[in-house]
């Protein structure tokens, strides 16, 4: 990494590293409808609406369908 001052704001310049060829980056594939899926908790706990704190993401990779869900609690029962 570099630095370089030029008047009273300094020039900061990046080198990106390189990977090495063993870490290849495989792509998640879904061949079917319900064969993969993410869910997921988003914490609004410092702002809530109401008595709702969370809400649930629900992600289907292979449609890429996303349902959003309001949550009063992280309990299995709601």
């Amino acid at each position: 990494m570099g630095e370089r001052h030029t008047g009273s704001l300094p020039f900061v310049s990046h080198r990106a590293r390189k990977l090495p060829k063993s870490l290849a980056v495989k792509p998640l594939v879904s061949t079917n409808l319900m064969s993969q899926a993410q869910v997921d908790l988003i914490n609004f706990q410092t702002m809530p609406d109401g008595d709702y704190k969370y809400i649930m993401t629900y992600l289907n990779h292979f449609t890429k369908f996303c349902i959003l869900s309001p949550l009063k609690s992280k309990r299995a029962e709601e």
